[in-house]
């Protein structure tokens, strides 16, 4: 619909304007806004946009009936003064004089008032609390997006470029999809969700989004399998995937909301004790007031901010078109496609410091008949290996570190962590297993790397010499536990 900013217009579609306004009226602020908000000026420049507010044009035919009920009653009780003032003739005055007053007692209104600003207090408080519970709905969803993106980015291997790029694009089109899922399906939007994916993912990823009926469930489960074909480790793969369960748990919340309105028996009658209220004002300032006229503007001016009360209640009782989604939805692209920009100039930008060389984390093998041992006093039988880690001191002076493990039928190696070489391998052999013999490991020079055998394969992980901590201790990987670390190294 055309809407051209007339009055006559603004009268006639009243509804029309109101969902436009609301477009309009979902502030980011920043530093400038916050001066702005709580400058000394803020009381003229309230005052003076009184005759554009959207509450005025909103409420307008109830301040109006309100207006027009407080007139007749002028024009009724003081009918001999305005027969009088227009010389309607001898019959009118006589008619006029028989007409009874109308009015009525100021108590059953000031008993009443009490009750009704509690209807209204409560009904605008709970909308705020709807309005606010989304608002911090959304302030999760910027932070586990930005989460989910920072976690791909470090935790896959750098050659995984093209399964990082699959998981931000994802991560953006959450927020697109969510936003279309809480708003008015027109021709309008379809268009614009179809335009904002085209630019985000892929056309197969569009056409797939596009033919599917709940966007953000289906985008939470093209996280899941672009995250599941990364193969990471078990205990990565499960830091990602309970960030992705809240994506869940997030359009769940929205749902609830949007949904579900507050009981319409309050509403209603909220509206309803405050319609009969305000239309029987006149009839309790007439008494009271003199000159009599001057309960038109009173009741005009009581008229429009009970009325305005209400009309915020209503406002942000479905606060999903009343806040800034695609504003926050933008933040978040700057956000993430950024750091997948830098990521892509530097693979190890977003790695701990010394930390993970991954792409040169591959294990070398040797020949076992290279290692000299002197078999153990007291062998022992190994039923099983589920997890080894082996750390070696940051400070220590060797170029490598060796880490060797015998696993049936194979043995595998994971990459270095947080400043210390770190061998991770799991294995399983069955039980009971013969007894190997293991030798104390040989005293250590800059031309051997420490060893271990227990028997069978050898598996000799390598680490680039890194720089000792100031403080002496050893540096540990971030999953390692507590108690595992001497207190000397806490």
């Amino acid at each position: 619909m055309d809407l051209d900013g007339s009055l006559w217009n603004v009268l006639t579609n009243t509804d029309e304007y109101i969902e436009e306004d609301r477009r309009y009226r979902r502030p980011v602020f920043g530093y400038a806004d916050w001066k702005r908000h709580r400058s000394a000026q803020r009381f003229t420049k309230n005052l003076g946009s009184l005759p554009v507010s959207t509450t005025i044009r909103a409420n307008w035919k109830e301040v109006t009936s309100a207006i027009t009920v407080a007139i007749a009653l002028c024009l009724w009780n003081d009918a001999e003064s305005v027969t009088n003032v227009l010389n309607l003739g001898p019959e009118a005055m006589t008619f006029a004089r028989n007409l009874p007053d109308l009015s009525l007692p100021a108590l059953p209104f000031t008993l009443s008032s009490a009750s009704l600003s509690l209807l209204l207090v409560f009904r605008t408080n709970k909308a705020y609390e709807r309005w606010w519970e989304a608002r911090c709905i959304w302030g999760a969803i910027i932070n586990t997006c930005r989460d989910i993106v920072r976690q791909s980015l470090v935790r896959m291997d750098p050659k995984d470029m093209a399964l990082k790029e699959e998981v931000t694009r994802l991560v953006s089109a959450y927020p697109r999809s969510l936003i279309y899922h809480l708003g008015e399906r027109t021709e309008i939007s379809n268009l614009v969700i179809e335009k904002k994916y085209r630019k985000i993912l892929t056309d197969e990823e569009t056409e797939r989004l596009l033919k599917c009926t709940h966007k953000p469930m289906t985008v939470t489960g093209m996280l899941s399998n672009a995250i599941h074909r990364a193969k990471l480790p078990v205990i990565d793969e499960m830091k990602i995937d309970q960030d992705i369960t809240k994506f869940s748990d997030y359009y769940g919340m929205c749902e609830r909301i949007f949904k579900t309105p507050m009981p319409l028996s309050f509403t209603r009658l909220t509206s309803r004790f405050l319609s009969v209220w305000t239309l029987a004002l006149p009839f309790a300032l007439y008494g009271a007031i003199t000159p009599h006229w001057l309960i038109v503007p009173i009741t005009a001016f009581i008229a429009f901010f009970v009325f305005g009360i209400e009309e915020i209640g209503l406002q942000i009782e479905e606060p999903f078109s009343a806040l800034a989604l695609n504003a926050m939805a933008d933040g978040i692209d700057a956000s993430i496609f950024e750091a997948l920009e830098m990521e892509k100039k530097d693979p190890f930008m977003f790695e701990p410091r010394g930390g993970w060389k991954r792409a040169d984390a591959q294990p070398r093998k040797i020949d076992v008949s290279t290692i000299k041992s002197t078999p153990s006093q007291e062998p022992k039988a190994v039923a099983s290996i589920s997890e080894v880690d082996v750390t070696i001191n940051e400070a220590a002076s060797e170029p490598a570190a060796a880490a060797v493990i015998e696993a049936e039928p194979e043995l595998v190696a994971a990459s270095m962590v947080s400043g210390a070489a770190t061998a991770r391998a799991a294995a399983v052999v069955a039980a009971p297993a013969p007894a190997v013999a293991a030798s104390p490991a040989p005293a250590t020079t800059p031309e051997a790397p420490a060893q271990v055998q227990l028997g069978g394969g050898v598996t000799v992980l390598e680490r680039t010499p890194e720089k000792a901590r100031e403080d002496g201790k050893r540096t540990y990987p971030p999953y390692w536990p507590r108690h595992l670390i001497p207190p000397e190294d806490l």
